[in-house]
């Protein structure tokens, strides 16, 4: 069985923009596993304190690179719907910062600063810092 789940990063920017819409910028990242109840007994499984659990057991395989991802999403919070999003380099994304100018920085992984439009999430800069910017 392959689980996947969409995990939305806490350190998301809310912005409130010229057009009456608030946005929040939330980094998306998206994870795949093989998981197996196999050799599991539910009368036995107790938890173990202080660890992280789903209550299965992990698979000897790992899925495909291809099912990990990241994006930078912007959610109109007033109107409760997305506006845009855009994937991001690797598999993991950085926090934001937004701007009085319309503007929202993000780190990637690859070592980018990327400086995105806050009305549709085009990319209008880009500095390579040559080390994850997370």
């Amino acid at each position: 069985m392959m689980a996947s789940a969409l995990v939305a990063v806490d350190d998301r920017t809310l912005t409130a923009e010229k057009d009456g819409s608030n946005r929040a910028f939330i980094p998306i990242i998206h994870m795949a596993d093989y998981n197996s109840s196999e050799g599991i007994d539910p009368h036995e499984w107790t938890h173990t304190r202080n660890t992280w659990t789903t209550g299965l057991g992990a698979s000897a395989s790992s899925p495909p690179i291809e099912e990990f991802s990241s994006a930078l999403l912007a959610r109109d919070s007033v109107r409760q719907e997305q506006r845009w999003k855009v994937p991001t380099a690797g598999t993991l994304g950085g926090g934001t910062v937004a701007t009085a100018d319309d503007l929202v920085f993000q780190g990637q992984l690859d070592g980018s600063i990327n400086a995105y439009d806050t009305s549709d999430g085009r990319k209008v800069w880009s500095f390579n810092a040559e080390v994850a910017m997370l």
